[in-house]
């Protein structure tokens, strides 16, 4: 087993538009390995960010029933705190899919602390080249591999994608996006 790090308080949103309300956070955070894992629960749909510099504090948010975003605060070297937010966003699979996204990601900008260094990473579920709530944010990869689509959902590669895509077209529902002053680098 790991060292437990000690959690830290959250705060949620109802996933319906109700003022959040001060709650224990879920998620927790070992050391183990030489590597910090941060997670939400894994059930039904949980989120870990590993890393290696210690967190300065994490908890889980709820962006909709059944869907938590991790975030995770570090120190960086030069001093600057950084959050990164890890999320799974609904898919397509369900009815009105697209509105959720966009009620999870507003509720996600809701959480921003402007005064941090933001990233925010997972699976977005959706193809959509510029996504709504992130229009200030720079798509990593897009910056870094322009000539490359980066297909994280790949039905040409992927036998498990082609037999559950509905239109059998691959793309990249995995990101990692980051705010003003997180530099891009390869």
């Amino acid at each position: 087993m790991g060292t437990p790090l000690p959690a830290q308080r959250s705060h949620r949103s109802s996933g319906h538009g109700r003022p959040s309300k001060k709650i224990a956070s879920h998620a927790v955070s070992v050391q183990r390995g030489g590597w910090y894992i941060t997670r939400t629960p894994l059930e039904p749909y949980g989120v870990m960010t590993l890393s290696r510099i210690p967190p300065l504090e994490f908890s889980d948010h709820e962006l909709s029933t059944e869907k938590l975003c991790l975030r995770t605060t570090f120190r960086l070297d030069d001093g600057q705190v950084c959050d990164i937010f890890n999320l799974h966003l609904t898919s397509n699979m369900q009815a009105g899919s697209e509105e959720q996204r966009v009620y999870q990601l507003r509720t996600l900008a809701s959480l921003r602390d402007p005064t941090r260094l933001l990233v925010v990473c997972g699976d977005f579920n959706s193809a959509q080249p510029k996504l709504p709530h992130c229009e200030l944010l720079c798509d990593v990869w897009a910056s870094l591999q322009p000539d490359n689509d980066g297909y994280t959902f790949n039905v040409s590669t992927n036998h498990l994608a082609a037999k559950t895509s509905r239109r059998q077209l691959s793309c990249r529902y995995d990101r990692v996006l980051c705010g003003a002053g997180v530099a891009a680098s390869s």
